[in-house]
């Protein structure tokens, strides 16, 4: 597997145990299990169970920071804009 698809996957997997389970009662070895790859290969990638988290939520904001910059919606000015995606935010932060 390629590096990007290992990084990818082991991210999937956590995005999904993290809203099934929230990020406290996940483990590395759940994710490494649900990403059908060992442990140590999550370490490879990942300093730590943390920095898949801080990691999926960087993609997130990233996402939603492109999607203010390119979205042309009329009936939503640039500040109502932010304001939902700062919410989006926080509501993802508590999540986990």
């Amino acid at each position: 597997m390629e590096a990007d698809k290992i990084k990818e996957s082991i991210k999937r997997a956590a995005q999904d145990l993290f809203r099934k389970f929230g990020y406290h009662k996940t483990s590395v070895n759940e994710i490494a299990k649900k990403a059908k790859i060992a442990k140590a290969t999550i370490y490879k990638y990942f300093e730590s169970k943390e920095d898949v988290l801080h990691s999926l939520l960087m993609d997130y904001i990233k996402v939603s920071v492109d999607d203010l910059i390119h979205s042309n919606t009329p009936e939503m000015d640039e500040e109502a804009h932010l304001s939902v995606l700062i919410m989006k935010t926080c509501r993802l932060s508590y999540t986990v």
